[in-house]
């Protein structure tokens, strides 16, 4: 027996062997030598961990979990053996089983940073993206030189909405490592959703500076003159978009901005809008569908199909809810489908006006078009435009008996398949038929109704501190362009002592700051006749900064509308300047169905007219609280807050629609 055990060989001795066929390569010899181990030394649990490690590696991550377990029973103490099996359990997908092990890991030893790690995938895989932040960051606390950990916190943080989080992760990255292009361009866009406009501009007209693929370069003008856009440099904008758009004309997405940014610049003729829009349109649809080939159901109301990505606490939303909970007529049901990216009590609240709701956001366009047919929907009723995200060519079928287009886009979409575009005969007069290739449904009082929220029904009107007059405009700065800035200008230079408010959330940027402080010094405005207004805690805080505007000032050649309700609402005369095309006139139309207001005092048809009207309107003094509740009394009167009535004329507009289809 002493021989035996003296010839039997050391567990040292076989495990060095092991490991070091095991770190050159020689994988199947070194698990031999592992088995060896083990089934000299059941007991010797370094062999069932090793050997656990060397078949994870292989992917036989069953056999590497019992051998995981084995390793665990023999040494509890062990955090190493724990955190394995829980990598190997996670690479089963086996998530609850993967957290326990953990977890008894971290009991072990709270800094063991891969245990950390792994638990940061394991809640990411499970969608807990908070979780999965704060695990990632404790662990590239622990091990800085991690660099996979900061990709991977990008990509959480991006999930979680974290944009802050998702900026300081990217900027890590790129700081190590200047020529990963895809992080520079995810970078931009962490950027430019926190409002961090000019770094964003930096890091893509850097990026464009490298030696960089195609693929890259149309991401980085595509984006580009995104931010461009909402800085209100929209000709510039423009001509970063033809950039990307050479790289890849098929690009949609880059067309819908493209688009988009000729609705705001003062250099597009609406010839020019009205043209493109129609250029793109006969990309997918070269002539007018036929119409629909099937019997309509007889004997059943008819089913209103409303598309949106914005049913959330959005501008939206707020026109929708104004009339939606009005239909009581037994001719409609109403059927949301909504490609909403989160959801929240306003969704709820238009769950609750409407019949159905689908979420459609991950169906393409065919799954799209299938869903609304199969729901036999008799209008559908699109509310995006070629404002992103929009799900324009599901329609580019003929999808419904009758489709279209209202309140979220200020020009035609282009589409031939599209039926008609919701109006107004202020919005677009009659003269303005050849503008459009869809029918222009035109409602009486008004193509929007506005229904306030809780919090603006308990904002109060009162008559701010300030003793100056101050002019406000709380609209983007993507419609503040280089015309606008000039003619607020002439308007603070020409009225003493006044200033003027913007509000935008981009403006809690610093850099964004002294931009727009430089724009207007660089045109003799100094930085103390302009106050910039961060965004606010809240909604109603946000609406009662308007207690300190005397006089709102309309944005052109694309007006405010939400802004402006929101103004009208808190008793604020708002100055609008009409304009050539439907963008241009939604202030003219809101102030003309403003009943028993002046509304004709505040609504000028040229740029001079609108500084000769702003310093008018300044010279007569602020207005004292009664005049403002008289003012949201207006409103409140006015065909604009009517829901019941708007839901009356939509609802007889979607009979003439559905009487001219049965003839």
């Amino acid at each position: 027996m002493k021989k035996n055990k003296l010839s039997k060989p050391t567990a040292k001795a076989i495990l060095e062997k092991a490991l070091a066929n095991h770190r050159q390569g020689n994988t199947a010899l070194a698990e031999t030598q592992y088995q060896q181990l083990i089934d000299l030394y059941p007991a010797y649990g370094d062999g069932h961990n090793l050997l656990g490690c060397l078949l994870l590696q292989a992917g036989r991550t069953a056999e590497a979990v019992v051998k995981f377990q084995d390793a665990v029973k023999l040494m509890p103490n062990f955090a190493d053996a724990s955190s394995n099996l829980g990598m190997a359990l996670l690479a089963e997908e086996n998530i609850g089983d993967a957290l326990e092990a953990i977890n008894r890991a971290l009991q072990i030893n709270p800094q063991h940073w891969n245990a950390i790690a792994l638990r940061a995938e394991a809640w990411q895989r499970s969608g807990q993206w908070e979780r999965a932040c704060t695990d990632l960051l404790l662990a590239l606390q622990l091990n800085q030189q991690w660099t996979d950990g900061w990709y991977r916190l990008a990509t959480c943080a991006e999930n979680q909405k974290n944009d802050p989080l998702a900026c300081q992760a990217l900027e890590q990255i790129v700081s190590t490592v200047k020529s990963d292009f895809p992080a520079r361009i995810r970078l931009g866009r962490a950027y430019l959703a926190c409002g961090r406009y000019l770094q964003a501009r930096q890091i893509y007209e850097e990026t464009l500076k490298f030696d960089v693929p195609l693929d890259i370069q149309e991401l980085a003008w595509g984006n580009l003159g995104n931010v461009l856009g909402k800085l209100g440099l929209m000709d510039e904008a423009i001509r970063a978009l033809d950039e990307a758009l050479k790289i890849q004309p098929e690009a949609e997405v880059l067309w819908d901005s493209w688009l988009a940014a000729r609705c705001y610049s003062e250099h597009t003729s609406r010839v020019a809008l009205f043209e493109s829009h129609k250029a793109w349109g006969l990309r997918f649809v070269k002539e007018r569908p036929a119409p629909w080939g099937l019997p309509l159901r007889a004997g059943q109301p008819r089913r209103i199909g409303i598309l949106s990505g914005d049913l959330r606490d959005h501008a939206i939303a707020r026109f929708l809810l104004a009339w939606l909970p009005m239909t009581g007529r037994s001719q409609y049901t109403y059927h949301l489908f909504s490609y909403t990216d989160s959801e929240d009590h306003v969704s709820a609240q238009l769950r609750d006006a409407v019949s159905s709701w689908q979420q459609v956001a991950e169906l393409d366009s065919t799954s799209l078009r299938e869903t609304i047919r199969d729901d036999e929907i008799d209008i559908v009723l699109e509310l995006s435009g070629h404002t992103l995200p929009n799900r324009l060519r599901a329609l580019t079928e003929r999808v419904a008996p009758i489709q279209a287009t209202w309140l979220g886009y200020p020009a035609t979409t282009g589409l031939l398949s599209i039926d008609y575009r919701i109006t107004d005969e202020i919005s677009d007069p009659p003269s303005d038929d050849v503008y459009a290739v869809e029918a222009l449904a035109r409602l009486p009082g008004g193509f929007l109704c506005y229904a306030p929220g809780a919090e603006e029904l308990g904002a109060q009107i009162f008559v701010g501190q300030e003793s100056r007059f101050v002019f406000g405009c709380f609209n983007n700065l993507s419609k503040i362009t280089p015309e606008v800035i000039r003619t607020f200008a002439a308007i603070l230079k020409s009225c003493s002592g006044s200033i003027l408010q913007l509000k935008h959330f981009a403006l809690e940027d610093s850099s964004v700051r002294s931009w727009v402080l430089a724009r207007f010094n660089a045109i003799g405005v100094a930085a103390d006749r302009i106050q910039l207004l961060p965004p606010r805690h809240s909604l109603q805080a946000h609406i009662e900064c308007y207690n300190e505007v005397d006089l709102a000032l309309d944005t052109f050649p694309y007006n405010g509308t939400t802004t402006t309700f929101e103004s009208l609402w808190m008793g604020v005369p708002v100055l609008s300047l009409r304009g050539d095309r439907h963008a241009g006139r939604v202030g003219a139309s809101i102030l003309h169905n403003l009943h028993g207001a002046s509304a004709s005092t505040w609504l000028v048809e040229n740029v001079d007219a609108y500084i000769e009207r702003a310093l008018y309107l300044a010279q007569a003094g602020k207005r004292g609280v009664p005049e403002r509740m008289a003012l949201r009394e207006c409103l409140k009167k006015s065909p604009l807050m009517d829901g019941k009535g708007f839901a009356e004329k939509i609802e007889a507009e979607f009979d003439r629609w559905m009487a001219r289809l049965a003839q």
